[in-house]
């Protein structure tokens, strides 16, 4: 026997079992109860859509509606998603309120007695109404009209019976409010679709570190966690690092593996939390060199070179990475204040980051290049000329340039030489 409930439930329906003359849509469902109201989970197939759906123009008032403006590039995009990924694309359910002309509009009959499978009636005049979905629904008409093949696939439906437009609002309302979005990270790390997520993931797999200190779940490590970084900060350093660069997928990989095994050579912090001299949690309240404000900007360093120099560009610059060894990474390092920490908190918008890149890459002047022994050398003009062309072609070998702000009259001469340089305009700045 059916519960007491459920029969109640049925009471409160606009339904009779003695359908009046009319046509009707006839969809396979399933009856359910939620608030001592009965809904139904169907299937609609896509090539109806277009029939049963309508979408309320800019012209309705917000408030006569219970929907928001359908947002017909998003709308697109879920149209490409279905299209690009015929044959493994998947939808949830969409929630849909029937607006029935009258009583006997409407009726489940049940396959057989005391079932709960079976099929729903409904008037053809009826309204659908998408309290959730509008996009999807949207989205599938779209992909039809390009392939007329979908037709016969379904797009899951639940029904509830409208009563009000209030109701209907506040069913939009819950179920908009409600929801949670997966966080970036888990996203990345489940997205087999993303061929930069795929890139994301694989370069962690290759770079021990990072391997083993990434959390993988969440987009900020927690205060006692052993991790260092997170995937979703990992991500957004290698799209800065790959930005504009037109690398294949595969190359990136392996450039990105050899890029931060280059990184790790010459960050102590990192070092010292991988050898287990001191705690991960340590370095992120202690540094900035975890956070992923400091990734995303080696990243910007890193690009300047790759675009630079494109071929080989490891192999050639890759002592330039020393610049990160140079780096006072603490925390109450006074550069950082008005750079990347303001009122005390570390700034993570996209300025920052280039910024900090720039900084980075402002420290390359502080590495020890490798010039000669210059200090027995003869100051005469043409020797101090013959350096300046030797450091000319060096600059110009390796695709960089060199910026000496200090103009001490007992600096090394052969500083003085590329200070020359750079006022002559030999030295060569980084695209942006």
């Amino acid at each position: 026997m059916a519960p007491t409930t459920r029969a109640t439930a049925r009471r409160t329906q606009k339904t009779e079992s003695s359908l009046a003359p009319a046509h009707f849509y006839t969809f396979p469902a399933i009856r359910g109860i939620q608030a001592g109201r009965e809904f139904y989970t169907g299937m609609i197939p896509i090539r109806l859509l277009s029939k049963l759906f309508a979408f309320d123009s800019e012209d309705v008032p917000p408030e006569l509606r219970a929907q928001r403006i359908l947002n017909e590039a998003r709308a697109r995009k879920i149209k490409d998603y279905l299209v690009e990924n015929r044959s493994s694309y998947v939808f949830n359910s969409v929630t849909v309120m029937l607006d029935i002309p009258g009583l006997g509009s409407m009726e489940f009959q049940p396959a057989s007695e005391n079932t709960d499978f079976g099929s729903l009636k409904v008037d053809m005049q009826s309204k659908f109404l998408i309290c959730d979905g509008q996009h999807r629904v949207r989205g599938c008409i779209k992909a039809f009209e390009d392939d007329p093949d979908l037709g016969d696939e379904s797009l899951p439906v639940v029904f509830f019976l409208y009563t009000t437009l209030e109701r209907a609002q506040q069913v939009f309302s819950d179920l908009n409010s409600h929801g949670s979005k997966p966080n970036s990270s888990i996203n990345l790390l489940y997205n087999h679709r993303d061929k930069k997520a795929d890139v994301t993931r694989d370069i962690i797999e290759g770079v021990e570190v990072l391997k083993r200190y990434t959390d993988m779940e969440r987009t900020s490590v927690a205060a006692k966690s052993s991790k260092l970084f997170t995937l979703n900060g990992i991500d957004a350093a290698n799209q800065a690092l790959f930005s504009t660069t037109f690398i294949p997928f595969e190359e990136q990989v392996r450039v990105g593996i050899r890029f931060w095994e280059a990184v790790f050579t010459h960050m102590k912090d990192w070092q010292d939390v991988f050898e287990r001299r001191v705690a991960a949690s340590d370095i992120r309240q202690n540094t900035v060199s975890g956070h992923a404000i400091t990734l995303i900007a080696i990243g910007h360093f890193g690009n300047m070179f790759i675009k630079s120099l494109q071929t080989n560009w490891i192999d050639e610059t890759s002592y330039l990475i020393e610049a990160l060894s140079v780096i006072d990474w603490n925390r109450n390092n006074p550069d950082w204040q008005g750079l990347i920490i303001f009122n005390d908190k570390i700034d993570k918008s996209k300025q920052t980051c280039v910024n900090l890149g720039q900084y980075i890459h402002s420290h390359i002047a502080k590495i020890k290049h490798p010039v000669p022994d210059l200090s027995k050398v003869d100051t005469s003009s043409e020797k101090f000329q013959a350096i300046k062309t030797w450091i000319k072609d060096k600059l110009a070998e390796r695709g960089y340039g060199v910026s000496f702000r200090d103009t001490h009259e007992d600096m090394p001469w052969e500083y003085k030489a590329l200070l020359d340089l750079e006022n002559e305009g030999y030295c060569k700045k980084f695209a942006d």
